[in-house]
């Protein structure tokens, strides 16, 4: 029975990893650079259902950066910010699985990924004359580019991802997902 349930969350992890990938290449010309509205960034939150599912993201994200030309740098912090948010996500999952856990949890996504990608992306992907600018202007190029990753990641979270939450949640999705049986309709559901 422990390896049925091993394999389940390989599975599940597998599955996860490739939807990220997936959606960011399929929607490619937005999921990169200082304006992205990266979709795949929804499944983000599912660590609040599956806390197995941080690793899958986390491959997800390397993969979907690798494949997506990006400069090794990207490469490395992209990743280490999503691992660090996803993990701080299933934390929160473990605390509590209300209704305020699932609105809250976007927020380590959207910080951990404006501050470290908005500060990689400002030095790994200069604009022209960017280092031609005074120290002020670099800064200020810096702090954009991080409020705009952090608005993508917003608009994501909020429009796709929350409302996953909820309706994995809601329709018992989840715990099918999780251990192939639906709960009982006697059973509350958050």
């Amino acid at each position: 029975m422990h390896r049925k349930i091993t394999l389940r969350k390989i599975a599940i992890s597998g599955v996860i990893a490739a939807l990220y990938v997936a959606l960011t290449l399929a929607f490619q010309p937005i999921s990169f650079y200082s304006i992205q509205f990266r979709i795949s960034e929804a499944l983000m939150l599912l660590p609040l259902l599956f806390p197995e599912s941080w690793i899958g993201l986390t491959v997800g994200c390397l993969l979907a950066n690798l494949f997506g030309g990006g400069v090794i740098w990207d490469i490395i912090f992209g990743t280490l910010a999503s691992m660090l948010a996803v993990l701080i996500a299933a934390q929160m999952g473990k605390i509590s699985s209300g209704k305020l856990v699932k609105f809250l949890s976007p927020l380590p996504v959207i910080i951990l990924n404006g501050v470290i990608v908005g500060v990689m992306i400002t030095f790994c992907y200069p604009g022209e004359g960017f280092f031609e600018l005074s120290e002020a202007a670099q800064t200020g190029v810096m702090f954009l580019n991080m409020l705009t990753v952090a608005i993508g990641e917003t608009v994501v979270c909020y429009a796709l991802g929350v409302p996953l939450l909820f309706t994995l949640s809601k329709t018992g999705l989840s715990d099918l997902i999780s251990t192939g049986k639906r709960k009982n309709k006697n059973e509350k559901n958050n």
